[in-house]
């Protein structure tokens, strides 16, 4: 399997259906792309 890199990545991953933002910034954080450079004000976005 290949790394997910972006956050585009991790939603095409996804499986239909509703998922809450905290939900996704938790699969985001998982998956360790909050950990990558700016990261984390890249999911975040500030708000």
């Amino acid at each position: 399997m290949t790394p997910l890199r972006t956050e585009a990545d991790l939603l095409r991953t996804l499986a239909t259906g509703v998922y809450t933002v905290s939900g996704l910034y938790r699969m985001a954080e998982a998956v360790g792309l909050a950990d990558r450079p700016g990261g984390r004000r890249v999911i975040q976005d500030g708000k």
